[in-house]
């Protein structure tokens, strides 16, 4: 499976938080039982992620 974290809703803008929506991602990618997050090349404010 791949995701681009845009289809989530992510926003690319280099000020809003796209944290929970990477993390949601993720947690999507590992249910259908691997695959990529794919984060398109913009300006995604940096985050810790779990």
């Amino acid at each position: 499976m791949n995701l681009y974290i845009t289809d989530l809703g992510a926003v690319g803008d280099g000020v809003t938080s796209n944290t929970a929506i990477i993390n949601e991602a993720i947690e999507r990618v590992h249910a259908a039982g691997g695959g990529q997050v794919i984060v398109p090349r913009v300006s995604f404010l940096p985050a810790r992620f779990f």
